[in-house]
């Protein structure tokens, strides 16, 4: 079944729950009837939600996995990491340290080139992934007093730009 149309029946059986809900308040020989039909209607809602939701795990699943082997390696070399916000440079990471980021967030739907962190999942990422000690060291420092981190990446021009790193 298309996954539109999942999400249609689902909005349509949720409206008319509304609708006698409101007409069972109004119409008091509707009210004796409100847990049969609107436990009805609430769960045949309920249910077409799910599957809707179901089938678009599933559809983003394949999708990505269409694009694995898209997926290449960058070229070796040293990249400039900026906050996307306010476009201010934060330092510079290996090609070894972005391809990782890139690899582990490649099914988020990012840009290519961003990377979003929030502070309570930095911890978690850090305990689970295990990044190399450069990445690591410029995470908790990228994120320092900052609750939100969404970073851009772009090949950086190591002739001009020192290689340390400054958030």
């Amino acid at each position: 079944m298309n996954n539109k149309i999942l999400k249609i029946i689902s909005l349509i059986t949720f409206a008319c729950f509304i609708g006698y809900l409101i007409i069972a308040m109004v119409l008091k020989q509707f009210s004796r009837d409100i847990f049969y039909i609107g436990g009805c209607l609430l769960f045949i809602s309920l249910l077409f939600l799910i599957l809707h939701l179901a089938m678009s795990r599933r559809k983003k699943r394949k999708e990505a996995e269409l694009k694995k082997p898209q997926f290449k390696n960058l070229p070796a070399g040293y990249y400039k990491i900026k906050d996307n916000k306010s476009d201010i440079e934060l330092g510079i990471l290996s090609s070894e340290s972005v391809d990782f980021l890139r690899r582990l967030l490649f099914e988020q739907e990012m840009d290519e080139n961003d990377f979003y962190f929030p502070s309570e999942a930095l911890d978690l990422f850090l305990e689970e992934e295990k990044p190399n000690e450069e990445l690591r060291a410029f995470l908790i420092k990228a994120m320092k007093d900052r609750y939100v981190i969404e970073l851009h990446w772009e090949p950086a021009d190591t002739d001009n730009t020192s290689l340390t790193q400054n958030p």
